[in-house]
């Protein structure tokens, strides 16, 4: 029988997590009869298999993500405070499927007023498991990742994000709110909202009009494989 990449794959995870998970087993129990569970890594009908292929499956959630795929330019208002004048700069921002449609990968470049060249990333996903979206982003401004999760609206229009990450300035960790809006076919508009450290209310810093320049093909797994 010819097994597909992503069947050897996960035969491979399967097997690495079931040896590991064994073997702490086996360490916690000092010596007892411990088992590991049954599972046959190369039989594609084996529940364990089946419920590892489940969670690398690409679905409708990772479709409605990968409709981003693209180039998009941009005009960025930023709020400094929520008292403070805003100040506006252009954008653009490159999404590309990756790992056949897996996960997303965003790229955004711009200007940061007052402190110059801005540079940032994200690998944004739908994780299967948990049933939520998920998302890491890193940038030129600092050294710290922010990581945030996901809801979709019941329209499937608005992305809201929870966000963590550790603020040099409180030298804690922190949380910020992020809706993504589809507002038409090829429009998009990002919001962000902070917390004022002065009166602890929260307040919108940042918001992108985001128009789509040119249109890339979404890669889906199943060309992958």
């Amino acid at each position: 029988m010819k097994l597909s990449t992503t069947t050897i794959t996960l035969a491979v995870a399967a097997a690495c997590c079931i040896g590991l998970a064994a073997a702490q087993d086996a360490k916690t129990k000092q010596g007892t009869d411990a088992k590991a569970p049954a599972v046959n890594p190369t039989d594609p009908n084996d529940p364990m298999m089946k419920a590892w292929e489940e969670a690398a499956t690409p679905g409708k959630m990772h479709a409605w993500l990968c409709k981003d795929a693209g180039a998009w330019t941009g005009t960025t208002t930023m709020w400094m405070m929520p008292d403070a004048p805003p100040t506006v700069s252009e954008c653009t921002m490159v999404t590309t499927p990756i790992f056949g449609g897996r996960y997303l990968k965003q790229e955004f470049r711009g200007e940061m007023p007052g402190f110059g060249k801005f540079e940032g990333f994200s690998i944004v996903g739908y994780d299967n498991v948990a049933k939520q979206f998920q998302m890491t982003w890193a940038d030129n401004m600092g050294t710290g990742m922010m990581t945030s999760v996901g809801q979709l609206s019941s329209d499937e229009k608005t992305l809201s994000w929870d966000c963590s990450f550790y603020c040099p300035m409180a030298q804690k960790k922190c949380s910020m709110r992020e809706v993504v809006t589809r507002t038409g076919e090829g429009t998009e508009t990002f919001d962000m909202y902070s917390t004022d450290p002065a009166s602890g209310k929260e307040f919108k810093c940042m918001h992108i009009d985001l128009k789509r320049a040119s249109k890339a093909a979404a890669t889906t797994a199943s060309t992958q494989n």
